[in-house]
């Protein structure tokens, strides 16, 4: 090989196509580009999506740095039979289903839940192990107002819901780390 093929056989590969433009590429019209691509939503903070397939559409969002070096996105699943996931849930009241999973996925999850409204703050964990028509729960560590939100489970149909009960309106925050 002469010198340029070269140079294209050991540079091009380390090359990244990055695609800056507005909207979501993964909605229709979507966006023409090779699979491998980047492309930065001018009109969400610079979200980033790679090209995963052919389509148009065919774009999956992918995790991106912000300024602390950290990772920014809602899930992480490890081969298939660990995942990680945070949520916040604005406004809850009353009773409302916080979190749902299927055992056929998961039978056990850990959640650290936050709960916080006016001047009441709660901070505690749980775990939960689910067969296909049982779901057992234990609450622990529980800090702040033990009483500002009760949380139950319950599994149908193979879906585990894990429902928050509360009589003020709380803004409520889960980490759930889940395990197959």
């Amino acid at each position: 090989m002469g010198a340029f093929e070269d140079f294209i056989q050991d540079e091009l590969p380390l090359r990244q196509v990055v695609v800056k433009a507005s909207g979501n590429p993964s909605t229709e019209p979507g966006y023409i580009a090779a699979i491998g691509t980047y492309y930065l939503n001018t009109d969400n903070n610079f979200k980033r999506y790679e090209k995963t397939g052919s389509g148009n559409t065919d774009w999956s969002a992918t995790p991106t740095s912000n300024s602390t070096g950290g990772v920014e996105t809602d899930s992480i699943v490890f081969s298939g039979t660990t995942e990680i996931t945070s949520l916040k849930i604005p406004s809850v009241s009353g009773t409302q289903i916080l979190d749902t999973f299927n055992v056929d996925d998961f039978r056990s999850a850990k959640y650290t839940i936050n709960a916080v409204g006016g001047d009441t703050f709660h901070c505690s964990e749980l775990l939960i192990l689910a067969t296909d028509n049982e779901v057992v729960l234990t609450q622990y560590g529980v800090l702040g107002d033990s009483s500002a939100i009760r949380i139950e489970a319950s599994v149908v149909n193979n879906i585990v819901s894990l429902s928050g009960i509360t009589t003020i309106e709380l803004d409520v925050s889960l980490y759930r780390f889940a395990l197959s």
